[in-house]
This record gives C-alpha cells, sequence and structure tokens, in this order.
C-alpha cells in the first residue's frame, strides 16, 4: 500500500498543480467587471457597478465627490423626519441569533446591506445633530478606498425624510466612512476623528443587539 502511495503521489500533486494554474489563468482572462460581479455574488452583495464605477475598491474622484456631494447634504439638510436603523453585526452565528432572540426579528435591506425593520425614532435634540453633521460638506471627505477592516460593514443606517424624498446616510465605525443615497444620486465618504466621536455619542446610546462601540481617544 505504502508503495502505491508513493508511485501516484508525484503524478496526482502533478496533475492538482496543473488544475489549479487553470482555474486561475481562467480567473486573470476574465474582464474586470466579470471579476467584480463574481465576487459581489460570493459575499451576497447585490449593488450594480458599471464597467467605470470601481470606487468601492480604488476610492471616489475628487470630480464625483464634488458633484454629488452638496445635492446630497442640501437635500438632508431640509429633512424634518429622522429615523435611525441598526445593521446586522455580521459576525453573528445563527446560533447566536437563536440565543439572543434575534432570528425571528424582520429585517430590510438598504443599498444592498441589511438591518433590523424596526425603525428607532430619532428624539429632537439627536436628530438635530445628525443633520447638522451630514447637512454640511466640512464633516465629510472623498472617499479614499477600502480600509483593511474586513470592508464597508455598515452599523447604522440614518434616514431623512425631506418631503417625498428620502436621503439616506450608511455608518460603518470600524471604515469610519459614510455612504450617502438620494433620490438621484449617491457619493462614498470618509470621516474623522472628530465626526467618529460624534456619532458614538449620538447612535451608541440608542437600544441596540450589538456591542456597544467607544470614543476614539
Amino acid at each position: 500500500m505504502t508503495r502505491v502511495i508513493r508511485r501516484y503521489a508525484i503524478p496526482i500533486a502533478v496533475v492538482l498543480a496543473a488544475f489549479l494554474i487553470t482555474v486561475w489563468d481562467i480567473w486573470i482572462a476574465f474582464p474586470r467587471q466579470q471579476q467584480i460581479a463574481t465576487l459581489q455574488e460570493v459575499v451576497g452583495r447585490r449593488e450594480e457597478i458599471d464597467e467605470t464605477d470601481d470606487r468601492e475598491f480604488n476610492g471616489d474622484t475628487q470630480e464625483h465627490f464634488n458633484q454629488n456631494i452638496g445635492p446630497l447634504v442640501d437635500g438632508i439638510a431640509k429633512a424634518n423626519v429622522v429615523s435611525v436603523y441598526e445593521g446586522i453585526a455580521r459576525q453573528l452565528t445563527e446560533q447566536e441569533e437563536i440565543e439572543r432572540g434575534l432570528i425571528h426579528r424582520k429585517t430590510v435591506m438598504r443599498h444592498g446591506f441589511s438591518f433590523y425593520e424596526a425603525a428607532i425614532p430619532a428624539v429632537e435634540t439627536d436628530a438635530a445633530k445628525l443633520t447638522a453633521l451630514f447637512s454640511g460638506t466640512k464633516t465629510l471627505s472623498k472617499y479614499t478606498g477600502p480600509q483593511f477592516c474586513g470592508g464597508f460593514h455598515p452599523d447604522w443606517c440614518v434616514e431623512f425624510n425631506a418631503g417625498d424624498d428620502i436621503y439616506r446616510v450608511l455608518i460603518c465605525f470600524g471604515c469610519r466612512e459614510a455612504r450617502l443615497y438620494g433620490p438621484t444620486n449617491e457619493v462614498f465618504t470618509d470621516f474623522e476623528t472628530a465626526t467618529y466621536n460624534d456619532l458614538i455619542d449620538i447612535l451608541e446610546p440608542l437600544p441596540r443587539e450589538r456591542p456597544m462601540r467607544q470614543r476614539a481617544k
């Protein structure tokens, strides 16, 4: 038996290596858009990324940021209703969800990410603070590219209703990124430590299922 294993071990290893190389060559040969689509499928994302829009991987351009940030923050400034949705922690296993009574809670999709369906109405003072934070261009800066923190996964979605228009800000504390979405446009942004701490002070005291995050020093 040992002789048989020794006899066929090397040929099997060679065939396996050739197979892996072939798979890699096929992957490299894919057009970039197909690679992105495949990666999105693997992680369960359904957002569309066109051939020229790979900001999620390479960062935003100053031109795109400048064109879109103004209309979004202007729209948020007009909001008269502010609601907050908690994002579902990606590290929770099904067993943990069962133990914490979350397995039967309804969820809703917001721009490709899952949140608990029940909105948390923001009290008047918090609503005013959130509106102030996201209705000015000094709070946010151009998105520079992905952080090495496991990828963008929003902790919170803040929804601003301005008449018939809805504006949403998806906030990821791990990446210190915010994605703003309006009726006709959207923009990815970064935010600094001061904004991070302001958001922690407003959002983390709210009822939530995730562990509480702390202010940055």
